[in-house]
This record gives structure tokens, C-alpha cells and sequence, in this order.
């Protein structure tokens, strides 16, 4: 598990080892969920900060897909003029994509399983999003 923006390496700047492990903990939650696969916290604009992936790449494209997926929902809402985003998902064949804003500058998304209950799933990443919310301001 990484805390790895691309712009934070670049720069060699490391967020507080406190951050990283709060951020941890807090992915870690999502366990709880059956069928639980994978979670990473992005930046909007696709940069990881935080994943439980083993593969960093991995990590970076499905951030990538989740700041599309959360953009495109949010000019899609302005255009039908259904108010702010709230959560997104996307069912596969092998699993589904849950996305959620954790404030205006972040982004958790979790894959989960087919057999995963998505409603528990959400109600975990709905109490976990202020949490995250709360980590990520100390930044």
C-alpha cells in the first residue's frame, strides 16, 4: 500500500508516515466487505495517492478510470441538471467498480467481487469517505 502521487515522487516529497497509515487502516476497513478485491484514493485528476494493490501500475490506471468515471458523471449530472455526483458504479462480468468523491480533492474507489452485496459496500465507503475526507485535509 502506497502513497505515491506522481507529482509527490517527482518533487521527493513523502506525506507524514501518520497520513499513510490512517489512509491505510482506512482502506483496510473495506475488507469488511465480502468479495472485497481492491481500493485506491485518487487525486481528480487521476494521481494515486493511496491503493491496496500489489502492482503500483495497476493502482494508477484504475485511479485513472475512477477521476474519468467521477468527471464524466459530474458533467453528466450538470447537464441533466440532477444536482452534484454522489456515487457511481460499474457492473463487469467479473466484478463491479464503486466510485465516490471524498471531497473536492480526492476520489475512493473500491472493485469488489460479482457476489459482492454492493449495498453493504456502499454503506461502508459512505461512512469511510469523511474519514478519508478528514486524513487528506491534515495534507
Amino acid at each position: 500500500m502506497f502513497l505515491e502521487s506522481e507529482a509527490l515522487v517527482a518533487a521527493n516529497v513523502q506525506a507524514p508516515a501518520s497520513v499513510v497509515e490512517t489512509l491505510h487502516r482506512q482502506l483496510n476497513a473495506l475488507r469488511e466487505v465480502q468479495g472485497f478485491l481492491s481500493a485506491v484514493i485518487a487525486r481528480p485528476d487521476g494521481l494515486t495517492i493511496h491503493h491496496t494493490l500489489r502492482k503500483p501500475h495497476e493502482a494508477a490506471l484504475l485511479c485513472a478510470i475512477a477521476a474519468a468515471m467521477v468527471g464524466s458523471s459530474r458533467q453528466a449530472a450538470r447537464e441533466l441538471s440532477r444536482g452534484g455526483f454522489v456515487h457511481g458504479m460499474l457492473h463487469f462480468e467479473e466484478g463491479t467498480l464503486l466510485v465516490a468523491e471524498a471531497g473536492s480533492e480526492a476520489i475512493l474507489a473500491c472493485m469488489v467481487a460479482p457476489e459482492t452485496n454492493v449495498g453493504h459496500a456502499l454503506l461502508v465507503i459512505k461512512r469511510l469517505v469523511p474519514r478519508i475526507e478528514e486524513v487528506l485535509a491534515q495534507l
